[in-house]
């Protein structure tokens, strides 16, 4: 997509360095690093006396246009530059000056030595100074540049441009050697103005509290100010404003009440006059900021250009001029730079690979890589030393193509490269060019702690983790290869991997150290089949001590060796046990009162298959019931004889005959006795009763004659009893010891 917003500059300009003033006339823009962490706060030289801070976050400031420096052909002048070490007191800093007195815009030092000025001084009093004299071969009547940079530079520091490693802040200047400066001593010089000392009245106190701005190419100004004793030359801080745009400015008094009016005054003819034309008034805003419209003519003179705010208490209609001094208010100066617009050139690639300044680029992996400009046909490339030399130029087929692989390098050598986007004829402009150094290839090399090819068992998952040696960190790890899904912990040299299909896999290991030298390494993991546990079912997980449960199992593949333990909690002690299901059904007897907890490993040629724990719940028995007896031990038939249960009540089970089920048995058998008790869980105890004996009843005598009956007196009558002989017999005349009576008189027997 082309850049609808690129601005092309006819003035030197001041705005961030990828369109600095160096840079739009020809000269290397001023890339550095650690900005800001000192800082140059003075600048003499000639009629130039620059006080300032570190206006921009990258640490650049360009006075070309407000500061130039006039030198009579035969003169020599003293440079001295002020700086504030801040947090860097500690280290030794060094002040470095560049003049291209032969202005063809190139800093060489080896060619031009007489360019570059080293300043002396001390980092504890800031205080740097040299003696420069204009050599014969300076260009006359001309502009050139003066570069100043404050760092810690490397021994060998010489290069000015985009080689810059640690600079804490650069300032550009212009200088002209002539005979006849103008009396103004450089620069367009506008009418003074100013306010009261104090922005007061001697009753109300009104200033600039905040100007506020948004431009093109990301600048802005949000300047917070106090009183500035009336002025503030604020021309450091700068917008890039468009022709023929209208942008918001907003202007914030610190006192908006009573009435605050003020204009707005932008030299867009670059006359150094503010005319009326180019004044915008501002109304009173007693509830906030003012806000403006700035409306940027468009044929407004392109370059660096000076706006200025002036802000007046008062009533009514009152609008101050911008050479006026308001008697309570103030004055504020900035740059604003007018730029045109261009619909042509596309936007500059981002440049992705190798970053700038990176010291470490290993040439066993280099290639130039860039984003993608939406409608670019083409790019062009380039790679170059920094002597000049010409590696690489070239342009991609297609614009799908952002990635160049670069062709062997030299090893600890500085290469420069850029890429510019071509799009219809026309090619990107002020694109920046990085930089980057070589080192040689040097592993890294990976150790692991397994041994390929490895072999696992389904399910299971592996622990693989690589030493890298011979190479330096820190390392980026990254896992890929089939079945990736199943990896894990990517990034790091330790990864979990496991499958649930056997079958082999390839692990592909990249390691890139700390100088982008890469490696892959290639692991083989066989999975094989694993065991499987099948299916469990339990018939009773709560039994009373010395039962048995039905356990059985499905679906088995290999062996199941069983465990138990007596905790689950922390890290339980499994112990093997006799139970050994492999497939078909097994009752388990408990024996022991504890409750145990259970698992079965199945195990097929070393790949194991753990089961669910599962527990077995030890239901305590019943005390066993307490029997009395009421009675002999041994009875005749129809004597009484009865047990009776002292402890239960209910719940009981006799095992007689009947199968009584009362706490009280009547005995009318022979037998020893035994009662069973059945709690609540169903657990059952009994006891059993001393033998008893129940004898039968013999059978009933039976007494026959042979006499005649009646019989007379005298007469004796015979008679004779059936019984067993072994019985014991009693008459009822208490004979005892025959089976036949001889009765003799009347009676019964």
């Amino acid at each position: 997509m082309k850049n609808l917003y690129l601005r092309i500059f006819t003035l030197l300009t001041l705005v961030l360095p990828l369109f600095s003033a160096a840079q739009s006339n020809g000269y290397c823009p001023a890339y550095l690093d650690g900005a800001c962490e000192a800082i140059i706060t003075n600048v003499q030289f000639s009629n130039i006396n620059r006080g300032s801070a570190c206006d921009f976050a990258d640490g650049y400031d360009d006075y070309v246009p407000f500061d130039t420096a006039y030198i009579a052909t035969v003169d020599a002048q003293v440079l001295t530059v002020t700086v504030d070490p801040g947090a860097n007191l500690l280290y030794t800093e060094q002040v470095t000056a560049w003049i291209d007195w032969n202005g063809n815009k190139i800093f060489d030092y080896i060619l031009e030595p007489d360019e570059l000025y080293s300043l002396t001084g001390n980092t504890a009093a800031g205080v740097y100074t040299t003696a420069i004299t204009v050599p014969p071969t300076a260009v006359v009547d001309s502009t050139i540049l003066l570069r100043i940079v404050d760092g810690f530079f490397l021994p060998n520091f010489t290069n000015f441009c985009d080689s810059l490693i640690v600079a804490y802040e650069i300032e550009d200047y212009a200088v002209v050697v002539t005979d006849n400066p103008p009396a103004s001593g450089g620069g367009t010089v506008y009418c003074p103005a100013t306010g009261s000392d104090t922005c007061s009245n001697g009753v109300n106190t009104n200033f600039i509290e905040n100007v506020a701005i948004t431009g093109e190419l990301g600048s802005a100004i949000d300047n917070t100010t106090a009183c500035d004793a009336g002025y503030g030359d604020f021309t450091a801080q700068s917008v890039v404003l468009s022709q023929g745009l209208v942008y918001t400015l907003s202007v914030l008094e610190n006192n908006p009440d009573p009435a605050i009016f003020g204009t707005v005054n932008i030299d867009w003819n670059q006359d150094g006059i503010f005319d009326l034309a180019e004044e915008i008034d501002m109304a009173s805003a007693p509830a906030g900021p003012n806000s403006v419209l700035v409306t940027v003519p468009v044929d407004a003179v392109l370059g660096a250009t000076r706006m200025r705010i002036v802000i007046e208490n008062g009533t009514g209609d009152l609008a101050v001029g911008a050479c006026d001094s308001p008697v309570s208010g103030e004055v504020e100066d900035y740059t604003v730079i007018v730029s045109a617009l261009t619909a042509d050139a596309p936007e500059c690639p981002n440049k992705i690979a190798p970053v700038n300044n990176n010291t470490n680029v290993c040439l066993s992996s280099t290639s130039l890589i860039w984003n993608t400009i939406d409608g670019a046909d083409k790019y062009q490339y380039f790679l170059y030393k920094a002597d000049g030399t010409t590696v690489l130029q070239d342009s991609t087929a297609t614009g799908m193509d952002t990635t160049i692989a670069l062709p062997t390098l030299d090893t600890n050598t500085t290469y420069y490269w850029t890429v510019l986007a071509q799009e219809a004829g026309e090619v990107s402009i002020s694109c920046q060019t990085f930089q980057f150094t070589t080192v040689p290839y040097v592993g890294p090399i990976n150790t692991f702690n397994i041994t390929s090819p490895f072999f696992q068992c389904v399910l299971d998952s592996v622990d693989i983790i690589a030493t890298t040696t011979d190479a330096t960190g820190p390392f980026v790890y990254s896992w890929a290869g089939l079945d990736a899904d199943s990896l894990n912990r990517l990034d790091t040299n330790e990864v979990y991997f496991s499958s649930v299909n056997s079958g082999d896999f390839e692990l592909i290991l990249n390691t890139s150290d700390a100088n982008g030298c890469e490696t892959n390494d290639t692991l083989a993991i066989s999975f094989v089949n694993a065991a499987n546990k099948g299916t469990l079912s339990i018939a009773d997980t709560s039994i009373c001590f010395g039962d048995s449960s039905l356990i059985s199992i499905t679906d088995l593949v290999g062996t199941a060796q069983w465990q138990v333990t007596l905790d689950t909690v922390g890290a339980p002690v499994w112990s093997d046990t006799t139970l050994t299901s492999v497939d078909l059904n097994e009752f388990y007897t408990l024996v022991t009162s504890d409750t145990l907890f259970y698992r079965y490993i199945a195990d097929a040629g070393g790949c194991n298959d753990t089961s669910a724990v599962f527990q077995i719940q030890s239901l305590p028995l019943p005390a066993p019931p307490s029997i009395s007896q009421f009675g002999a031990d041994t009875i005749c038939q129809g004597e009484t004889l009865y047990l009776v249960v002292d402890n239960y009540s209910t719940s009981l089970l006799w095992d007689d005959a009947l199968s009584s089920t009362t706490d009280t048995l009547n005995i009318v058998e022979s037998g020893a006795f035994t009662v069973l008790y059945t709690d609540a869980d169903g657990c059952t105890t009994s006891a059993t009763s001393d033998t008893l004996q129940v004898n039968p009843l013999p059978l009933k005598p039976f007494v026959s004659t042979t006499s005649s009956l009646p019989a007379c007196v005298g007469e004796t009558v015979v008679l004779t009893t059936s019984t067993d002989p072994l019985n014991s017999i009693l008459w009822s005349d208490g004979v005892t010891t025959i089976d036949t009576l001889l009765a003799t008189t009347s009676d019964k027997f």
